[in-house]
This record gives C-alpha cells, sequence and structure tokens, in this order.
C-alpha cells in the first residue's frame, strides 16, 4: 500500500525529491526523476502483491528473487543483529549534507517493527542527535504498540512527526477482502495525515517557518525532501 500510495503521489511532485531505503540497501537515492520513481515504486509494489499470491509461477519466483537482491539483500553478521536505528541512520544519512540544517525541508517516514533492539551501534541518543542536527523530522507506522516500541515513539514526537500504530493485514490472505480493503484505507489515511503535516523549517537565518507545504510548495521552500524507510517488506521472504 505504501508503495503504490507514493507511486501514485510522484504524479503530483512538483520541486520533491524522494529516496527509498530498505534496512540494508539505498534502494531509490533522492531523486527528482518522477517518472522513474513511480516506474520503480510501481513495479516493487507489484511485486509485493505477487509475493502475497499462493501459487506463484516459476517465472514470477524469479522475478521475486531478483528483487530480493534489489530491495531486502541480506547482510549476515557473525555477532549482531542489524537493529532499526542503524537502518534509520543509513536512511537519514541519504540526505545532502546530513549532519547540518538545510534550507529545504527533510522528513522520514519508517515502515516496519518498532522496539525489541538490543546493543544498537547507534545508539537512541545518536539517533536523536542525527534527526536534530540534520532538521529531519522522524515519522513511524508500525504494527508494534507504543508501549512495545521503546523510545523511537519518543524520537518521533520530538521531531515534531507522527508515531503511529496500526493493524496490519495478514501478508499470506488471512483477512477478507473487505478486512483487507478497511486496512488498505486506514493506511492510506494515516499517510495522508503525514503528509498534512509537513516538518517545520529553520532557516540560516533563524527565521522559522512552519507554514504547511503540501503538492504546491512556495517559492521560498522549492524543494521539499521526503525519504522514506522500509524495514519489514522484504519481496522474497528475507526475515532476520
Amino acid at each position: 500500500v505504501v508503495l503504490s500510495y507514493f507511486r501514485d503521489q510522484a504524479a503530483k511532485f512538483e520541486t520533491q525529491r524522494f529516496g527509498l531505503t530498505s534496512r540494508t540497501v539505498r534502494v531509490i537515492p533522492l531523486t527528482r526523476d518522477y517518472a522513474y520513481l513511480q516506474d520503480q515504486l510501481g513495479r516493487y509494489a507489484g511485486l509485493a502483491r505477487l509475493k502475497s499470491g499462493q501459487k506463484p509461477t516459476p517465472e514470477d519466483t524469479a522475478a521475486l528473487q531478483r528483487a530480493q537482491q534489489e530491495f531486502g539483500r541480506a547482510v549476515n553478521y557473525s555477532d549482531y543483529q542489524l537493529t532499526v536505528n542503524e537502518a534509520l541512520a543509513l536512511c537519514m544519512k541519504g540526505f545532502p549534507g546530513a549532519g547540518k540544517t538545510s534550507d529545504a525541508r527533510r522528513s522520514v517516514l519508517y515502515l516496519g517493527p518498532a522496539g525489541g533492539s538490543t546493543k544498537p551501534i547507534y545508539s537512541d541518543t545518536a539517533l536523536r542527535a542525527l534527526a536534530k542536527s540534520s532538521g529531519i523530522q522522524l515519522n513511524v507506522l508500525t504494527p508494534t504498540t507504543r508501549d512495545a516500541a521503546g523510545t523511537l515513539s519518543g524520537i518521533a514526537e520530538t521531531t515534531g512527526g507522527r508515531f503511529i500504530s496500526y493493524v496490519a493485514a495478514d501478508p499470506k490472505g488471512g483477512n477478507s477482502g473487505t478486512q483487507r480493503d478497511a486496512m488498505d484505507a486506514a493506511l492510506r489515511s494515516h499517510l495522508d495525515d503525514i503528509r498534512a503535516h509537513p516538518p517545520g523549517l529553520t532557516r540560516s537565518d533563524g527565521t522559522i517557518l512552519v507554514e504547511q507545504v503540501r503538492d504546491r510548495p512556495n517559492t521560498v521552500l522549492a524543494v521539499a525532501l521526503a525519504l522514506v524507510i522500509v524495514f519489514s517488506i522484504s519481496l522474497a521472504g528475507v526475515r532476520r
């Protein structure tokens, strides 16, 4: 749903830049090539639907395996397991000049499970500092409850973002068509809410701009940056 949503939004973009990061790979670097965005996001959305099918053909299986290398490449460590914090840090560092404020709005949307991370290389304090120094608004869409999400909800809210816990549809088709439609509609509504509350902007002269920017930002805010990180969507079933 998220990939299809932003594929449709890309058709309306004018000055925004958009990128997509999986848990180990920068799948789509920040770009204004909207035709490319629509093509790639549509392709990945189609593969995600294909994965949920009951009996993929050999051709479908081959396509999913290729997508695994593009989107969900596994990285094995001898004494470490990748955490949400590291994935978010990778995502945030995809902005040019990360660690410094910008005259463009920056936001990250994280989709995936939250909490449960132990001994991250990027501590909660370091992640919060990176978001603050870069002027990044963090939004979180997760099936994890707020209580189980640890400090991720607090980091999101201190950046002016949203923390939204939602009920995920069964990827194996356990939900009825009506239930899945209702869940998809709710998820799109959450995305609309996030986009309706873009990050504030502090310009280099200290001026704070807080007016909302939708699909037609004014001339002062000619570039709106959005980076989406997808941690749990694994087109070929990669799980850690």
